[in-house]
């Protein structure tokens, strides 16, 4: 096994048609990016991962956003699945707005947060 990538993915067109495609849910409308220290449970097999989003508001608004991915395992490696397939059992399980959107707050505390439960 190598670290060599197979290809080039532009995760802002990605995300929208897997992700938010499969979470209706979402206010998320364009992806901003991607944040790093994802974890895997290897207990459950679930990926979690993080990123922010623009909101598709008419004024868009930075949200931040945790999912997880079930079954991105061992069972992968074993049949290899594409990236879209393994992405569309994307679920969203968290999402929080920005306070710092309000001009009024300058400072990163988090204003709401809407929590799925699965």
């Amino acid at each position: 096994m190598t670290l060599k990538g197979i290809r080039k993915i532009n995760l802002a067109e990605f995300f929208t048609a897997t992700l938010f495609q499969n979470n209706r849910g979402t206010k998320c409308g364009s992806l901003a990016t991607h944040l790093a220290h994802s974890h895997y449970d290897v207990a459950t097999g679930e990926f979690f991962a993080s990123f922010t989003c623009m909101s598709d508001d008419a004024v868009p608004k930075i949200m931040y956003v945790v999912y997880k991915i079930p079954n991105a395992g061992h069972a992968l490696r074993a049949e290899p699945e594409s990236p879209e397939d393994v992405w569309s059992r994307g679920i969203i399980i968290g999402e929080v707005e920005g306070k710092h959107n309000n001009p009024v707050h300058l400072d990163l505390e988090q204003e709401s947060a809407r929590i799925y439960i699965s």
